[in-house]
């Protein structure tokens, strides 16, 4: 059983790589990323149904799939030209690291609450602490000519 991802990756891997292009719709998620969770997700159901697996090459595989999902998000960050990502990425490593090993050691009075709290951090980074300051919002909104509306969009903000 423990081997059983050496075999398991590589035949969702191939099945989702050919189903994906006769979806009919458009999915943005790489076969590999795919059949690592989808793996990870047998793995763990079979464990919690009780089947002997070893949970080492579950939590491989999990943490796997968060660097997977912290590579993912640094292009949406880059984009909107947030600030934080190296905190967000901590985060979503120590959180994401906590609640599995919480989960495979059958913690689960704290998982979710670990989970949810680094939800919330990362929420918080992303969206509240983008260090915008009214001094540079205002500079930026002079730019664009828009300074007035900006003052009173600032200034009645709370």
């Amino acid at each position: 059983m423990e081997y059983l991802p050496l075999i398991l990756i590589p035949l969702l891997y191939f099945v989702i790589a050919f189903v994906k292009p006769h979806l009919p719709f458009k999915w943005n998620l790489c076969a590999i990323c795919v059949a690592v969770s989808a793996s990870w997700m047998s793995l763990l159901g079979m464990w919690f149904l009780g089947i002997d697996i070893p949970v080492l090459p579950i939590g491989v595989l999990m943490g796997m799939s968060i660097s997977g999902l912290m590579y993912r998000l640094e292009p949406m960050y880059a984009k909107r030209k947030m600030k934080h990502f190296w905190l967000v990425r901590l985060l979503l490593i120590l959180g994401g690291f906590s609640s599995v090993s919480l989960l495979l050691n059958r913690r689960f009075e704290i998982v979710f609450p670990v989970l949810i709290f680094t939800a919330l951090a990362i929420i918080i980074i992303t969206f509240l602490a983008q260090g915008m300051t009214h001094d540079d919002a205002v500079r930026e909104g002079t730019k664009e000519g828009k300074a007035q509306k900006l003052f009173k969009k600032l200034d009645n903000c709370c």
